[in-house]
């Protein structure tokens, strides 16, 4: 059976629209009468690679299309490191300005959205509370990538060069400062047209005086066994803004400044615990109520949109001053399920 995703990148705003049918299967294969792809692009024919960077054992590919760069990052052949490693070379071979032009969209958005006394030392303090709490594949996927594209021990400053924490800043930015008014909707049962549910997101990030943070968008396949998944979001981050996995489970990040100050203590960090999630469970269901167990122990509260085939939730995960809860097609105003 087919799952056709739609991708359509305009500006900083990424819309994304997702058809799940029976038997969802997430990988790069092309699309057979079988329906064995995971992507076709919303226009008329799938966008043609205009070139390519692959490193020589095969743990990284990215194919740069017009609107977007499509990557592999192949965990059934190398460890998390390598991995991250290889992916860091091939961004550099593809993308020959990336360094410069994601450090000046990182301080871009830390000086936003936290505001003109935003500093390195804020940063630092934050990813040093939080970063012990991250899955250690996933911070051995960014260190892999930081020995890559990292130039030794680089100041923690803007200066044209990306230094570790820089790294690591741009990969939990949802974690340690506030995003955007992100924003999503699905449509079910009587409503769809096709009688699946219909997925749609818009993400607002801020993209840089000239557009710049646009020239990144990224889908990444992060191809491992029965735990694959596929990322809609930048170059050279490894965390989930919107994804979905082999068994067609779609999530995103509804983020927004909810007024409530950081407090890493003890807590985790929401857009790599989902990552987990998305590899570990097979429904929008099991997704839901887990990540809804887990409200309290997130930096910041958020909401996520998750969907399959049949179903779809959003997660209202309040980390203290709140309810958390899930709600559903058939929840009232005020009231969750």
């Amino acid at each position: 059976m087919k799952c056709v995703l739609f991708r359509n990148f305009i500006g900083m705003v990424a819309a994304v629209s997702i058809l799940l049918l029976p038997g969802c299967n997430v990988n790069n294969s092309p699309l057979t009468e079988h329906g064995n792809n995971s992507f076709e692009s919303v226009s008329s024919k799938t966008e043609e690679a205009i070139e390519a960077a692959k490193s020589s054992d095969g743990l990284a590919v990215i194919d740069k299309k017009e609107s977007y760069y499509e990557v592999t990052l192949n965990l059934e052949k190398g460890s998390h490191y390598d991995v991250g490693k290889a992916y860091g070379k091939d961004i550099l071979q593809i993308y020959p300005h990336f360094i410069e032009i994601v450090e000046m969209c990182l301080y871009k958005n830390v000086g936003v959205l936290i505001g003109n006394g935003a500093n390195a030392n804020i940063l630092k303090e934050r990813l040093e509370a939080v970063v012990p709490q991250i899955p250690k594949d996933y911070v051995d996927e960014i260190n892999g990538f930081v020995d890559a594209v990292a130039n030794g021990k680089t100041p923690f400053q803007a200066g044209g060069k990306l230094s570790r924490e820089e790294i690591f800043a741009l990969n939990l930015l949802p974690d340690i400062i506030r995003g955007t008014q992100c924003s999503g909707m699905a449509v079910l049962g009587s409503k769809s047209q096709t009688g699946s549910v219909i997925t749609g997101r818009i993400l607002e990030w801020f993209y840089g005086s000239e557009k710049q943070f646009a020239t990144m968008h990224s889908v990444v396949t992060f191809k491992n066994f029965d735990k694959t998944i596929t990322t809609i979001g930048f170059l050279g981050t490894f965390n989930v803004i919107t994804a979905i996995n082999d068994d067609g489970v779609f999530l995103g990040i509804l983020d927004a400044d909810t007024g409530e100050a950081f407090d890493a203590t003890g807590k985790r960090c929401y857009t790599y615990e989902i990552r987990k999630v998305l590899e570990d469970f097979t429904t929008a269901e099991e997704v839901a109520e887990y990540t809804n167990s887990m409200a309290n122990q997130y930096t910041f509260s958020h909401n996520l949109l998750i969907t399959d085939r049949q179903n779809a939730f959003v997660a209202e995960n309040c980390v203290s001053g709140g309810k958390s809860g899930i709600r559903t097609a058939q929840s009232k105003t005020g009231k969750r399920s």
